[in-house]
């Protein structure tokens, strides 16, 4: 069986700190690409509706994954933005099924 865990993270950013917010993440994108089992880190954008950003990953186990939301680079991030610059988000844990 496979360990390995999909997630993806989409988020709905205010338009007004949007290029802020993308500044800091571009950091946060090169940070975790560095992380025990990351195996994919992306940060893609909606060509339709730039405010909605959505982060694709790929973790060699959920454990890991785990790790990497309590890991020093998302604590960075969110000290460097403010909460009020993400108007909401949804995040999915995935298994591959085919």
């Amino acid at each position: 069986m496979d360990d390995r865990l999909h997630v993806i993270a989409r988020l709905r950013a205010h338009r007004e700190t949007l290029d802020e917010l993308l500044e800091s993440m571009r950091v946060l994108v090169a940070e975790v690409r560095e992380e025990p089992g990351c195996l994919r880190y992306d940060l893609v954008q909606s060509q339709d509706d730039p405010s909605v950003l959505i982060f694709i990953e790929e973790w060699a186990s959920r454990a890991e994954w785990e790790d990497h939301m309590q890991a020093e680079a998302l604590q960075r991030h969110g000290a460097r933005t403010r909460p009020e610059m993400v108007l909401d988000i949804e995040v999915h844990a995935l298994d591959r099924i085919v």
